[in-house]
């Protein structure tokens, strides 16, 4: 599980450095584990408006992070 978080960390390092997201709402869907999604949340976070993250039993996005 660690090396999914830091995985996923490395990654979205290059997505925040582009400044593609600075401000918007970013909307996280599809399989991730727990950590995967608070890595990006938080890094995510400086960066972006606000943060959603979709429920597939309620079939909606949920906005857990908002600036």
């Amino acid at each position: 599980a660690k090396e999914l978080a830091d995985a996923t960390r490395d990654q979205i390092v290059d997505v925040i450095k582009s400044k593609a997201i600075f401000g918007n709402i970013v909307r996280l869907y599809g399989r991730m584990t727990t950590g995967m999604a608070a890595v990006l949340g938080h890094e995510l976070s400086h960066v972006a408006r606000a943060i959603e993250i979709f429920d597939p039993k309620e079939n909606n996005f949920y906005r857990v992070i908002e600036h």
